[in-house]
């Protein structure tokens, strides 16, 4: 799921905006128009901001992919209008080219549809004109249905009615059973197709229809009711499913959905109905009262009941309902949408598991209308099947049962409302409060921690300290004092600092070969226990043909690598521990074991989508501290995804911030897992074309921080400097490299956009640099206990805009 709303302000008046409510009452919350309460199930939750094509991706290749399985060479007619998102329309123009598909677009101009004046579309700004020129009639013109008897498939991105849908005396689907088409309608807004409702699970669909058919048994006495009044009673014919998109047949819907409709027997269908929505929009409260299933009066409903009471003579008929059964959708309200554009947004609305569709047609005529009543009770021989427009299938063990094999069962069968999209504004620039240690004592408390935390060294042992002379010597002390604490006998060897020069890209082509002296290796391999305030890329380093942390653990060697900045030392991040962290990765790694691909984007350009291996507490370093191998001082928790092998990996990732400093923006385009092209500095970057994607990395910790003034800081101080703010929680870090990991390189993202997706699970892990979980309620329930949650969970540092290539200091 997406962001849950913060802030009762914000919830309130987009609460107001988009139903219409007539006031707030600040005790009991926000009311609906007819004087009721939301619902305490709805989760009102934001929807996912979209602003590229590639986010939208992966749902048009799942449509054309599993739903249509169409093949290279395969024909389909794309069809959208002026008001279609050119981001959706993009994204499936891009599937069907990756999938070798033929397309024959066509695109509807709405000012002259149906060779109409612009009238057409100034109908369509209010409500009811919107209704009646693209919803309550056929007005795609001719030449797309001649142009798809040629294709064979045809997928809509504009707003059709297949009710309203008259050509050769058929309605929409005889049309497409005589012609063999087959035809998708695509609710095509960017929010949806980004959201949970287009990667719901079609098996949990199916549960939930098989659980909700053994409820409807044979029709029956129906009754209906809900908070703003309406109370009315019917007798229906047996249930029949409406499956959105179906198995089997020509007409199919996207995202999917499973619908269930009962039809009134004739005659049947007394009392009344108060809805507040018709299919183009949100309306007045409005009041429908019936007798023997015919619509004798309308009341309110502003100019939509003038509209309906002023439909010719022949009386109007209930003949009957409908809802579905998908608890993910939700309504768009954009006021910058117009003519369909905007009815795709409504659309989303009436599709929520539970929110019941009213139908009505008119006798001796072929007009009709139709109402929805978003939180309905619905009874039959008084057992209930929807409570407040909760479907009470989605409930039932065995759905349960099905939902968890994709995933957490409760967010997979959750209901939500979606309120308006709004732009996540990067945040303001921020830096810890950090005093300069002038005694070794401000460093004791760290030392020691890291000393019996993390090296953990017996009384009496031997303890390798590994130097060099850029090394503040602050903190080699207070290390030195805490083992001589613990009764360690220490030696302490220094290093030639880390040498290097030129560009940011050039300087990590010479720092990623430093390594140990060759006398040293064999005397770390004997103390077994070592301490490294020199700063060594570990991640890349290999001994006797293995990596760095294989053979320290082959070697039953605990060696740490300390981030070794007194200001680092005096810092919450090196007293917090792995508390904080810990809370917030058992969390994910509920939520996405049913991983199966990530989308990386910021607002430089990246944008990155690859299949990624399955996750489990194996991707976590620093989660459980191994009795041998690689650790790090202060303690740092970072979960890492890997690309799935031979998985679809393609993209492209702008970064400036490497370890050695911000660069120019460089830009790397990846096809099939491997850099192709790279862009900025390109004469230090001949090894980089067909360097593979190694792994995706954060950090967890919110404590972590870089140093403001990294310009007066060298060797392996300005490293570990660099290296710290890559820690931070939301710090993406990208590395590259030769697929043995022999060469490695790695990028840092500050502000990225990371959303995660497994079967039934789309969700924004990052946003913008900023881990999601910091603002989860379970998290900070879980954290409590250490201390106040908001100062736990506080990020300390977060650079500039733009990135850090502003701020050499």
């Amino acid at each position: 799921m997406s962001q849950v709303l913060r802030g009762c302000v914000w919830f309130g008046s987009v609460l107001l905006l988009v139903l219409g409510a007539e006031g707030m009452d600040g005790k009991q919350g926000p009311r609906m128009p007819g004087g009721y309460y939301l619902p305490d199930y709805i989760r009102p939750v934001k929807p996912p901001v979209v602003f590229s094509e590639l986010q939208l991706v992966r749902p048009a290749r799942r449509l054309l992919e599993d739903w249509l399985e169409l093949r290279s060479g395969d024909r389909m007619l794309l069809v959208s209008d002026s008001t279609t998102s050119e981001l959706v329309r993009r994204a499936f123009l891009r599937a069907a080219s990756e999938r070798g598909v033929s397309v024959r677009e066509f695109r509807i101009p709405i000012s002259t549809s149906k060779g109409e004046p612009r009238s057409a579309w100034k109908r369509g700004e209010s409500l009811t004109g919107l209704h009646e020129a693209y919803h309550a009639r056929d007005w795609w013109p001719e030449e797309i249905w001649r142009a798809a008897k040629e294709s064979g498939v045809i997928v809509s991105l504009s707003y059709l009615n297949p009710h309203a849908f008259q050509r050769e005396a058929m309605d929409l689907e005889g049309f497409l059973r005589r012609h063999g088409l087959r035809m998708v309608l695509v609710t095509a807004v960017p929010e949806v197709l980004a959201a949970p409702w287009a990667a719901y699970p079609k098996d949990v669909l199916q549960a939930t229809y098989q659980e909700q058919s053994r409820q409807l048994l044979r029709g029956g006495l129906i009754l209906l009711q809900d908070p703003a009044g309406s109370s009315f009673r019917f007798e229906a014919s047996a249930a029949a499913p409406e499956f959105d998109p179906a198995p089997t047949g020509t007409l199919l819907f996207f995202p999917p959905n499973y619908r269930v409709r009962l039809m009134a027997r004739k005659g049947t269908g007394a009392g009344t109905l108060v809805a507040h929505s018709a299919p183009a929009g949100m309306v007045p409260l409005t009041r429908l009262s019936l007798s023997e299933g015919r619509l004798l009066r309308v009341e309110g409903g502003g100019t939509w009941g003038e509209y309906v009471k002023n439909r010719g003579e022949a009386p109007y008929e209930f003949s009957g309902l409908s809802w579905n059964l998908n608890p993910k959708p939700f309504r768009v309200a954009s006021p910058s949408s117009v003519g369909p554009a905007r009815l795709l947004g409504e659309l989303g609305g009436h599709q929520r598991s539970g929110v019941v569709t009213l139908h009505f047609r008119q006798r001796r005529g072929s007009r009709e209308f139709e109402m929805m009543i978003f939180f309905p009770s619905l009874f039959q021989a008084g057992r209930p099947f929807i409570r407040d427009g909760h479907v009470v299938a989605l409930d039932a063990p065995d759905v349960l049962k099905v939902a968890s094999a994709y995933g957490d069962p409760v967010l997979l069968v959750e209901q939500c409302t979606m309120f308006g999209a709004e732009q996540v504004p990067l945040p303001e620039p921020r830096a810890p409060s950090v005093k300069k240690p002038g005694s070794v004592e401000e460093l004791m408390e760290a030392a020691r921690l890291c000393v019996t935390r993390s090296l953990r060294a017996p009384e009496g042992s031997d303890v390798l300290l590994i130097t060099d002379a850029s090394v503040p010597a602050l903190v080699n002390e207070a290390l030195v004092k805490a083992l001589r604490e613990q009764k360690c006998r220490v030696v302490t060897r220094e290093v030639e600092p880390p040498a290097f020069s030129g560009t940011p890209l050039q300087a990590w082509q010479q720092l990623r070969s430093r390594t140990l002296p060759p006398d040293l290796w064999g005397e770390v391999a004997r103390t077994k226990f070592v301490l490294s305030t020199t700063y060594l890329p570990v991640r890349g380093m290999r001994q006797d043909q293995k990596p760095f942390a294989q053979w320290l653990a082959e070697q039953q060697v605990r060696f740490v690598s300390v981030v070794a900045l007194p200001e680092i030392f005096a810092s919450r991040w090196a007293l917090q521990g792995t508390e904080v962290p810990r809370a917030m990765v058992e969390k994910l790694l509920e939520e996405v074991r049913s991983l199966h691909s990530v989308t990386l984007l910021d607002r430089r350009g990246t944008e990155l989508m690859l299949d990624v291996q399955p996750v489990d507490r194996k991707n976590v370093e620093g989660l459980d501290l191994p009795d041998h191998g690689l650790l790090h001082f202060p303690p740092q928790v970072t979960v890492t995804l890997f690309p799935k092998p031979d998985g679809f990996a393609k993209g492209q990732v702008v970064t400036n911030n490497l370890l050695t400093g911000a660069t120019a923006p460089l830009k790397l385009a990846i096809e099939q897992g491997r850099v192709q092209r790279f862009e900025g500095e390109a004469s230090a970057s001949v090894q980089q074309i067909g360097d593979a994607l190694l792994s995706l990395s954060w950090g967890m910790s919110p404590a972590a921080f870089r140093l403001p003034a990294t310009g007066q800081l060298k060797g392996s101080a300005f490293l570990w400097s660099w290296y710290a703010g890559g820690q931070r929680s939301g710090v993406l870090t990208l590395t590259f490299g030769t697929s043995e990991g022999i060469r490695t390189w790695e990028y840092q993202q500050y502000f990225p956009i990371l959303t995660v997706e497994g079967a039934g699970l789309v969700k924004d892990v990052i946003v913008n640099g900023h881990v999601a979980y910091l603002d989860d309620p379970d998290i900070h329930a879980a954290v409590a206990r250490f201390g106040d949650p908001e100062k736990l969970l506080k990020e300390d540092w977060i650079p500039p805009v733009g990135g850090e290539a502003q701020q050499q200091q």
